[in-house]
Parts: structure tokens; C-alpha cells; sequence
């Protein structure tokens, strides 16, 4: 995930990777439910970005791949 500031609003984007079976049309559909799912649980719209598979570091302990991107 990573967070930034566009304007005056803040901005999450949510990487999630996608099943190695996935079509085009799969992936699209993913990142459109769980755009929702997080705006209607969370309240906060988001960009979701499906990555292909085996490409992100898998977790070892605590989180680590959230990056605060916002100028204070």
C-alpha cells in the first residue's frame, strides 16, 4: 500500500497480486470489488493496482510494505 497526497486529499493505492490463472478481464473485476469492498468497510476510496503473481516479498514478521509518501 502506499499513501500520498494529491491536492489536499490523501490518496491509498493497494497493491494486491493476482492468481497465476487470471485473465485480463479477471484482474480488472478484482481490483473494481475490492475498490468497493474497501470503500464501503472502510469508508475510503482507493486505487487498486493487480500485480502479477510471485512479485511481492511475502511477509516475514511485521508489516512492511506500507509507504507513507505525504509531505508533512
Amino acid at each position: 500500500m502506499g499513501l500520498t497526497r494529491r491536492g489536499r486529499m490523501d490518496h491509498l493505492t493497494v497493491r494486491a497480486e493476482a492468481r497465476p490463472d487470471a485473465t485480463p478481464d479477471e484482474r480488472a473485476a478484482a481490483a473494481g470489488s475490492l475498490a468497493r469492498a474497501v470503500k464501503d468497510s472502510v469508508g475510503v476510496s482507493v486505487t487498486v493496482d493487480i500485480i502479477d503473481p510471485d512479485t511481492r516479498e511475502r511477509s516475514v514478521g511485521k508489516l512492511r510494505r506500507f509507504v507513507e509518501s505525504r509531505e508533512q
